[in-house]
């Protein structure tokens, strides 16, 4: 097994990362409460907006986050707000509308305009570039910014959701000491569980949209697919076989991304949702799932390093 901490937080030219997953939330109150009896600490409310290079101007979305971060990767929970409005947000309400749970896969990239390229090459339809920001509070008190360029596909092209490519300008204030999980046993973000009737169509689909191949593999015995990145891998099966694997709990039937899994200190993490009073299961490797039902729509599965 590749160990993730030992990779840079971002790529290199020609390197792809498995950056961070979102959740598409309707209450942020809620991730809050669970979450933080997970031993996820969560960055300020933020509101998203798209800046205009050559004017300055930033223009709110209609979408606003809260993250929680890990020393490699992050997760994101994203909820309409009433200022602004895009496609973005549009698209996020009518995924809340089919189910609540991870609707966003970002992969960390170093030249944006280099892999649009290759997208355009690969066949990928994708959206005009975003300029994203976002005001924060830096670690020294003072107003910050962060900022990304987003290569997004069309966000109808792939049924597994939301699909994006991003290069991080402002990693030091993303990754901020404060912010990162230290006491849940929670390392890396390692692993994407699609699920889908065909399982094999999915991971092409995403092969091409990573530049990546797709291989036949089993996931905890269970037959699947997978498409390796240099940091994290993607995993592909049926609902059926995904529920198998995750300690027979339910996947959500609207889902696509069954579970995320990390690496890190599986009995630490069961033992923090236990004192919690959390539902939380072991497999067979020695892994800790936390249900879809308790992780607000798709599993958690933290495995031995």
């Amino acid at each position: 097994m590749t160990d993730l901490l030992a990779l840079p937080q971002l790529p290199g030219n020609g390197q792809i990362f498995l950056d961070h997953v979102g959740w598409f939330v309707h209450d942020m109150a809620a991730v809050e409460t669970r979450f933080a009896e997970l031993g996820f600490p969560l960055t300020p409310f933020s509101r998203h907006g798209d800046r205009n290079l050559v004017t300055g101007e930033l223009i709110l979305t209609g979408t606003a986050n809260r993250l929680a971060m890990l020393e490699r990767g992050y997760l994101e929970f994203l909820v309409r707000t009433p200022e602004g409005t895009s496609p973005a947000a549009d698209h996020l309400e009518a995924c809340l509308a089919r189910h609540e749970g991870v609707h966003v896969i970002a992969f960390a990239i170093a030249d944006a305009e280099a892999e649009r390229a290759r997208l355009t090459d690969a066949g990928v339809s994708v959206m005009p570039v975003v300029n994203l920001r976002r005001t924060i509070e830096r670690a020294d008190g003072n107003e910050g910014e962060v900022a990304f360029t987003l290569n997004r596909a069309a966000l109808d092209a792939f049924p597994e959701g939301r699909i994006q490519s991003l290069v991080h300008h402002t990693p030091d204030d993303m990754w901020q000491d404060r912010y990162v999980a230290k006491d849940n046993g929670v390392r890396a973000l390692s692993e994407v569980w699609f699920v889908a009737d065909d399982a094999a169509a999915s991971a092409g689909r995403l092969a091409r949209f990573t530049g990546r191949s797709v291989t036949e593999a089993h996931i905890h015995s269970r037959p699947g697919y997978e498409v390796a990145l240099d940091r994290g891998t993607l995993r592909f099966m049926s609902n059926a076989a995904a529920a198998e694997a995750l300690a027979n709990t339910l996947v959500p039937a609207a889902a696509t991304v069954a579970a995320i899994a990390f690496t890190g200190d599986p009995d630490r993490f069961f033992h923090v949702a236990e004192k919690a009073r959390i539902d939380a299961h072991r497999l067979p490797d020695g892994s800790t799932v936390i249900p879809a039902a308790v992780a607000l729509g798709a599993a958690l599965v933290v495995k031995p390093e």
